[in-house]
């Protein structure tokens, strides 16, 4: 019985980290492609910010008055993240949807105005540090770990280290590949230590 279970367990534990390396492969794709991959990554994040703040006005809790805090923490995301997604969107792309290509000439004179008013956001260094930022009004208290929120932070800041290393030049490689050979170094490390340790109790 026992002997089952473990196998069972192996199987599901093999099958997880196949399903994590399809996923760092995937986003390590994103990265690799440069601006562009960025940008996209960028672009997403700002949708799960305002997804969050909205999230957020939807499941308050109102039993023991109104949480003015949450009210501002919520506004605050949804008007950040609406920020990062005209400042994100393309152009060219919006105006292939029927929908939006009404809305591309108010698209573009905001993204001109955030040009002549706000230069930090137009490069990579800053930008990191505005999603950094957002991100951590994401870590709201109590739930953490098993909050979306949460989980929404942690891309913001993921994305925006992601800028502030592109902006030196450095593209991270978060490949299935570069995992695997992270692994085995790390395990022959650990070898080679018990090896050590094992020559030191024996003499």
């Amino acid at each position: 019985m026992k002997e089952s279970i473990r196998k069972a367990g192996g199987v599901a534990g093999n099958k997880i980290e196949d399903a994590a390396m399809s996923g760092m492969d995937k986003l390590n794709k994103a990265i690799q492609t440069g601006p562009g991959g960025l940008s996209f990554m960028c672009w997403g994040c700002s949708i799960g910010l305002i997804f969050a703040g909205i999230r957020g006005f939807i499941y308050m809790d109102t039993s023991h008055g109104i949480p003015l805090k949450n009210i501002l923490l919520d506004t605050y995301l949804i008007m950040l993240g609406m920020t990062a997604f005209l400042l994100e969107s393309d152009i060219d792309f919006l105006r292939k949807i029927p929908v939006l290509k009404s809305l591309t000439p108010h698209i573009a004179a905001y993204q001109e105005k955030v040009n002549n008013y706000a230069l930090f956001l137009t490069n990579l260094q800053g930008r990191g540090l505005f999603y950094i930022f957002v991100g951590t009004l994401c870590l709201e208290e109590g739930e953490f770990i098993f909050s979306i929120r949460f989980y929404i932070g942690l891309l913001s800041g993921f994305v925006g280290v992601l800028c502030i290393l592109f902006s030196f030049g450095i593209k991270p490689d978060i490949g299935s590949e570069s995992y695997r050979k992270g692994k085995d170094r790390a395990m022959n490390v650990m070898r080679q230590n018990e090896y050590q340790q094992v020559d030191t109790d024996a003499m």
